[in-house]
């Protein structure tokens, strides 16, 4: 009886779809977070590459 309902191979394929696109969404979160770790790193060597430059040129004038 299960067999032949259609409405068991069609909740199968909408699971099948919510779990493949919350997979692509995680993935995506995942890559998005990489990216704005990376770009905080990036940020905060910058800014202690500046201050490092900076003092530095104040050390030569005095």
């Amino acid at each position: 009886m299960i067999r032949n309902s259609p409405i068991l191979p069609n909740t199968i394929l909408k699971y099948s779809i919510i779990v493949i696109e919350n997979r692509e969404r995680k993935a995506r979160v995942g890559q998005e977070v990489q990216r704005e770790y990376e770009r905080q790193q990036l940020h905060e060597e910058l800014q202690q590459r500046t201050r490092d430059f900076v003092d530095s040129m104040w050390q030569s004038l005095e």
